[in-house]
């Protein structure tokens, strides 16, 4: 799971154009599932290969957190073992 994610991680990364002055990094694709963050984040452009979305789907970031209310939150998590920026 957790190569699944490096993975995830690795591609989205390398196939966008997001940087940190990108208009559309306004942390607002929050969601209330895990589901709903990531089609915001697709909706809003942040995810714009439907690969991309698909994989991240598969991969639930509440699993990743230590704080499970937030983890939809459209804003970096923290972890006791990385960081989750997406």
């Amino acid at each position: 799971m957790f190569t699944l994610l490096i993975i995830v991680c690795n591609i989205f990364y390398h196939s966008s154009r997001i940087t940190a002055f990108n208009e559309n990094m306004a942390w607002r694709s929050s969601g209330a599932s895990h589901r709903e963050l990531i089609e915001n984040l697709y909706k809003n452009g942040l995810i714009k290969d439907q690969r991309i979305k698909e994989a991240m789907l598969k991969v639930d970031r509440a699993d990743f957190t230590d704080h499970k209310s937030d983890a939809y939150d459209d804003r970096p998590q923290s972890s006791n073992l990385y960081k989750l920026n997406y």
